[in-house]
């Protein structure tokens, strides 16, 4: 009997760590100024909207059309859960849209829930961000890439004192 109950829970751990596995696969990590595409579509919880209303270049946007700061308006925004540390904290990737988006680029932010609120990981201005899966810290890292008409740019995130910093840089030449 304690052999087929040790067989049981061996093959539900085997599923769980499968599915969990398959979870993980199954989250964006690619994410572009010029695709509003989600495989992981989230809804931005109402402290992250709050968070966002006070954040510098929202308020401009805000001011440019006129609007108030409690009527930060949800088209602004995609975003999309991952799991960044493990597969209990549910992490949030920000793609800002609309007014908040310059000639092929836009901000990316990344929110975690912390104890008592949502803590900001993350605000860059980009073309693409990848989610790598080397980690720092316990955090994946993050790429971002960007460019102009004769260069090419990346910068290598990596998670260190309660935040992503910035590692690496790389420029080059388009040719």
């Amino acid at each position: 009997m304690n052999t087929k109950v040790l067989f049981l829970v061996g093959v539900a751990a085997s599923m769980f760590a499968e599915n969990s596995a398959n979870a993980a696969d199954l989250e964006q990590r690619l994410f572009s100024a010029e695709d509003e595409t989600l495989t992981r579509p989230a809804s931005i919880p109402s402290e992250v909207t709050a968070m966002l209303a006070q954040d510098s270049d929202v308020k401009d946007a805000l001011t440019d059309e006129h609007l108030g700061p409690d009527a930060v308006p949800s088209s602004w925004f995609l975003a999309s859960e991952i799991h960044l540390r493990n597969a209990r904290e549910k992490d949030l990737i920000v793609v800002a849209k609309g007014p908040l988006m310059g000639a092929n680029v836009t901000i990316f932010l990344i929110f975690r829930p912390g104890d008592l609120r949502y803590e900001l990981l993350l605000k860059a201005p980009a073309h693409t961000m990848a989610v790598k899966s080397a980690r720092s810290n316990g955090y994946e890292d993050v790429e971002l890439w960007s460019a102009t008409a004769i260069t090419e740019s990346s910068v290598l995130c990596r998670f260190d004192a309660g935040a992503y910093r910035l590692s690496t840089r790389n420029s080059k030449p388009i040719r």
